[in-house]
């Protein structure tokens, strides 16, 4: 039998694969950055999902990204339900 630690480390160490692997096959996932990052917090209208897979092009974060181009790299983690202060 396993020892708790080891179990602990062992469920620990497949949560942060399986994360990695999930952000890697999402379609928001960025290549590396040269510039700065900025990570956006927001409630749904950062997030979008109200506008479906075929509006994802019009949410505001991914407008913005368009227009710094590659000078930063913006990171959507709005998420609707939220109530910004």
């Amino acid at each position: 039998m396993l020892s708790r630690t080891l179990r602990l480390s062992l469920y620990f160490l497949a949560t942060i694969i399986s994360v990695a692997a999930a952000r890697a096959d999402s379609p928001d996932s960025h290549p590396p950055a040269a510039g700065p990052t900025i990570m956006i917090f927001g409630d749904s209208l950062t997030d979008g999902n109200a506008l479906g897979a075929n509006g994802r092009d019009r949410v505001w974060v991914t407008l913005a990204q368009r227009k710094v181009g590659e000078a930063l790299t913006l990171v959507n983690e709005g998420k609707g339900g939220r109530q910004p202060i």
